[in-house]
């Protein structure tokens, strides 16, 4: 039987496909395609790599490091590219990116010619298109180095930033990059508050200059306004927070850019402000201009606008332009007119020289400011000039300024009375620097231009034509004037002003009055003060020239003029916690306090002397020198000074003298008579003056009198033609005693004078009755004459008036009417 056969073929095939190959095969062919591809890698690869070379190869400088411009400047730069191991031509290419391709806000313009320099290159072919810049260089022999320096017109863009150049250098070997960076600096400049006050703390901002995109410093930087609205001096004040411009010094461009490090630019003579961060110099090149400058990128400060030449309201424009770069920036101040106001109380005030008188201020929209006392030109051709201080004042002061203390060594407290009142010259002394004051640090002295003339209340005073005084504040009429402001002023008119002047008034000093008369009265028997009595002292007082043995003498006299001295001489005294007080308010005095102004060399003098000792015996005289309140006391009216048309005429003293203390240095005995003598002393041709001979302010009592054989004691206020007034009364035992005044030669005298009569005095034994008349002076006319013995005070207007007016306690006649008065009293005679 027959079968099928299959050949191995088939087999291996099967029935419908070709045979499978062999294993071997197999393998073969895979390894061939494994093959091809490795190949065609490494081909790909070799095709790619081979023509780049080691970056180290190439690198790019740019401006020797000076790789910045401001913001929108268009400036040439300097790109330096290094390439080695060149083979034949080479193409280099600068890639400035989008910032530069003409979408954006900066562009690259002309490119200069490319200087080679190395193997034999030469750059030939230049082009600039689309932010790039593409550079020719022909095959060179050798190693084929190479150093092209490409200038390139560049307009930096608006925005600061950091913009990366791309440097790609192509020759026959393939390509190889660097990268530089080119830095375009953006300004910024603001304030912390763009619409201030004129003056004030108001007028205070703070001011930022720092750069934007890019951390390059921002000064050393140019400031100054637009239209230059403000001068040189007057920027310095602003930026430095109100220095003095006389501390400024000037700096030029070069020595800026000789100097680019942070650390040298440092070293030289900057003025800081109030900070310590901004610091300014004025600009040599430049009119109305300054530097800035900082330690730091960002530089800012506090600044101010309450300085003298800023006028407003205005709008203030700042130009800002660093000097390295030039970028620029601008920012607007606005500055507001202060609602403010300030007013003296009163358009005038007056007081008799040597007295007390008093003024307040009132300040609306301030609470603090300053008083100009003085610096005015004065009417007297032999004070040719005025004095002149600053008195820094709160709101609502009230000023008792004591006349007699100004121009002394007197705290400010003791001449002005009031702790809202510090005196410039009393509280720290004309020659102390402003800035080493507590009360006035930052205070400038400047002329009408603004122009600082010194530093201290002296250096002012040279400025002004005004100074300090050799004697007590003469009678004359001193300008006050109020004001605001960090600066006093000697304006174009010559007045002398705070910077911000508010109000004016005027305190008028007349001449002292001295009372024709001195008054002799009794009381009965007991202590002298008024602290050691139940009653008034005064209230019994009679007006009799005879007084029983143990009985109180009273003494009266009027006078102005003394009211300041005493006022100070009760201060100094232990018993006396206020001399204001016990002077103004209670009137009432130890008398040992007036012996100490009797002792004072002010001119004044009281004596009791007796007129008939026995043979051989000494007479008994009145001696203060250290008497108890019981064995003798003062009582006084004070004519305190204010404003005009409310003050007091003249001042009425009462000494009153318990006979059976120790007043006396020998108790008076019945049948003994005395005579009172008061005298205001001077000398023709002679003023009163401070011992000023150690250079700095006197003391209140330093008269060069008290130190100097040669000078006479002089009444403070007598001129060189005033000669003294003597008041004498006399008490005999049995007679009338008439109270008469006399006065130097060449003095003005009554022409029908009123006489006042009282009944003389003497100690008695017995009983008396009196009537006593008294007779008030009626106004006279003055005639001068050339020759007499006789001498008195001037008269004066009577103006004063300013404080509620006192119950008299004085026996003394009424001013303006006759008044006569029947006692008697019963006595023992010894």
């Amino acid at each position: 039987m027959a079968g099928t056969h299959h050949s191995d073929d088939t087999r291996r095939r099967g029935p419908r496909g070709p045979a499978f190959p062999s294993t071997a095969g197999r393998r073969l062919r895979r390894f061939l395609t494994v093959t091809v591809v490795i190949g065609f890698a490494i081909l790909l690869a070799a095709a790619t790599l081979a023509p780049v070379v080691a970056a180290e190869n190439v690198s790019v400088t740019l401006d020797d490091g000076d790789d910045v411009a401001g913001a929108g400047t268009t400036e040439t730069h300097n790109f330096t590219v290094d390439a080695a191991e060149l083979n034949g031509s080479t193409t280099v290419t600068l890639d400035f990116g989008e910032a530069f391709d003409g979408d954006g806000s900066g562009s690259i313009d002309d490119v200069e010619a490319v200087s080679a320099t190395g193997d034999e290159h030469n750059a030939s072919t230049l082009a600039s298109s689309d932010g790039n810049v593409t550079v020719e260089v022909d095959p060179a022999t050798g190693d084929g180095n190479v150093s092209l320096t490409i200038p390139v017109e560049v307009t930096h863009p608006s925005a600061g930033d950091e913009h990366a150049i791309d440097v790609t250098v192509e020759d026959g070997d393939g390509t190889r990059t660097a990268e530089t960076t080119l830095i375009t600096h953006e300004l910024s400049v603001t304030v912390g508050d763009d619409e201030v006050a004129a003056d004030g703390d108001d007028a205070n901002t703070t001011l930022t200059i720092e750069s934007v995109g890019s951390d390059v410093d921002s000064t050393p930087a140019i400031v100054s306004t637009r239209n230059d609205a403000l001068s040189e001096r007057a920027l310095f004040r602003v930026l430095t927070g109100g220095a003095d411009p006389a501390e400024m010094e000037d700096v030029n461009k070069s020595e800026l850019q000789d100097k680019p490090s942070a650390g040298s630019v440092d070293d030289l003579n900057w003025t800081f402000g109030p900070d310590d961060e901004l610091g300014v110099m004025g600009y040599a090149d430049e009119s109305d201009s300054v530097v800035v400058f900082s330690n730091e990128s960002t530089a800012g400060g506090t600044i101010t606008f309450d300085v003298s030449a800023v006028d407003p309201p205005n709008a203030y424009d700042f130009d800002v332009e660093t000097v390295e770069t030039e970028a620029t920036a601008t920012e607007t101040v606005t500055v507001a007119e202060v609602d403010r106001s300030g007013s003296f109380s009163a358009d005038r005030y007056e007081a008799p020289a040597g007295e007390l008188v008093e003024f307040s201020v009132s300040l609306d929209g301030a609470d603090e400011g300053y008083v100009v006392l003085g610096g005015d030109r004065l009417s007297d051709p032999d004070v040719p000039t005025g004095y002149l201080d600053v008195l820094h004042v709160e709101d609502g002061a009230t000023i008792e300024a004591n006349t007699r203390l100004i121009g002394t060594d007197a705290s400010s407290e003791d001449v002005y009375g009031d702790d809202g009142v510090v005196s410039y010259a009393q509280e720290y002394g004309p020659d102390v620097d402003a800035d080493d004051t507590d009360t006035f640090d930052g205070l400038r002295f400047e002329d009408a231009d603004g122009d600082s003339v010194g530093r201290s209340l002296t250096d002012f005073r040279g400025a002004a034509a005004s100074g300090g005084i050799v004697g007590p504040l003469t009678p004359q009429r001193y300008r006050l004037t109020l004001g605001t402001g960090d600066a006093i002023t000697v304006r174009s008119d010559d007045i002398v002003a705070p910077e911000h002047s508010l109000d004016r008034s005027h305190l008028v000093l007349t001449e002292p009055e001295f009372g024709e008369t001195v008054s002799i009265a009794t009381a009965p028997g007991g202590p002298a003060g008024a602290d050691a009595a139940e009653d008034d002292p005064l209230s019994d007082a009679i007006n009799r020239s005879q007084i029983t043995e143990g009985d109180r003498l009273v003494i009266e006299f009027e006078a102005t003029g003394f009211g300041g001295a005493l006022t100070q001489l009760a201060e100094e005294h232990p018993d006396h916690e206020d001399g204001r007080e016990a002077v103004h308010e209670d009137g009432e005095l130890r008398a040992d306090v007036f012996n100490d102004l009797l002792e004072a060399e002010e001119g004044l003098s009281l004596s009791v002397t007796q007129t008939n000792p026995g043979r051989n015996e000494p007479r008994s005289r009145l001696d203060l020198s250290s008497v108890s309140s019981g064995d003798a006391f003062l009582f006084v009216e004070e004519p305190d000074g204010g404003a005009s048309g409310d003050a007091s005429a003249i001042g009425t003293y009462t000494l009153v003298i318990d006979t059976r203390g120790n007043a006396f240095d020998r108790t008076p005995s019945a049948g003994e008579e005395f005579e009172v003598e008061l005298a205001v002393e001077g000398d023709s041709d002679e003023r009163y003056k401070f011992d000023s001979s150690d250079g700095s302010p006197p003391g209140p009592f330093a008269a060069q009198s008290a130190t100097d054989d040669d000078v006479d004691q002089q009444f403070p206020y007598f001129g060189p033609k005033d000669a003294g007034s003597t008041a004498t009364a006399t008490m005999p035992a049995d007679s009338m005693a008439v109270m008469t005044s006399s006065v130097a030669a060449g003095r003005a005298v009554p022409a029908a004078p009123e006489a006042v009569s009282t009944t003389s005095t003497a100690w008695t034994s017995g009983t008396t009755a009196s009537r006593t008349t008294r007779v008030a002076p009626t106004p006279t006319s003055w005639r001068n004459v050339s020759t007499t013995s006789k001498r008195r005070s001037p008269r004066f207007p009577r103006r004063f008036r300013p404080f509620a007016p006192k119950t008299r306690r004085s026996p003394g006649r009424s001013r303006t009417s006759r008044r006569t008065s029947e006692t008697s009293s019963t006595s023992t005679r010894w």
